[in-house]
């Protein structure tokens, strides 16, 4: 490709840029309100409000969500009138960083997306279900623990302390669990699943001899 080439298709480009970035300044932003910039909150439905721009009535609203220096745990890009927003699902069910884009509905191509902007909020629910305390296992071969509030279940997890192998999946209703024989030191981890979140795990070492 010659000089002359090379040059038309780098103004070409610049050119497509410039107008991309025109119609994406086109489509007025809105100022987010609520939750606040860098605020950490403990719902994972949160109410999304912004500032009404003069003479809109419908809004674009772009979400991403998440996980903390992770993967995305699910995008909405949906449109809505007024000035509020409620996501449909859980954004999180422990954690996730959440990026927020609101814009007037402008129909264009060229929109601004949430995709280029920074985490607007932090949601962290592990406060709202605590960890299972006070692991211990009874009579041989029963674990038990203290109660969680709302806990809707709990999930267990048993592995090999010699090479990571998994010995036990399993989920009671109860704050206890009946184990069955384990022929060598494995350790368990136990966690609570409440209503839209889970909780920290909580571990206890298991020898030999719990049979």
């Amino acid at each position: 490709m010659g000089e002359r080439s090379l040059a038309a298709l780098a103004a070409a480009l610049e050119l497509a840029a410039a107008g991309y970035a025109a119609g994406a300044q086109g489509c007025p932003m809105a100022e987010v309100i609520a939750p606040g910039k860098g605020e950490t909150i403990a719902a994972s439905r949160p109410t999304i409000e912004w500032r009404a721009l003069a003479g809109v009535e419908r809004y674009r609203v772009q979400i991403e969500s998440r996980i903390p220096e992770g993967r995305v745990l699910g995008r909405i890009d949906t449109v809505v009138a007024g000035t509020k927003f409620v996501p449909p699902a859980v954004l999180t069910d422990e954690r996730a960083a959440v990026k927020v884009l609101v814009t007037a509905e402008c129909g264009a191509a060229a929109q601004p997306s949430v995709i280029e902007e920074p985490a607007r909020f932090f949601i962290d629910l592990r406060a709202s279900c605590p960890a299972p305390a006070a692991l211990q296992v009874k009579d041989g071969n029963r674990l038990a623990w203290g109660k969680v509030a709302g806990a809707q279940r709990y999930e267990l997890a048993a592995y090999s302390a010699l090479d990571g192998r998994s010995v036990l999946q399993a989920e009671t209703l109860d704050p206890a669990y009946q184990l069955p024989a384990i022929q060598q030191p494995a350790y368990v981890m136990v966690r609570a699943r409440c209503a839209h979140a889970y909780s920290a795990p909580a571990y206890q070492v298991l020898g030999p001899s719990a049979r």
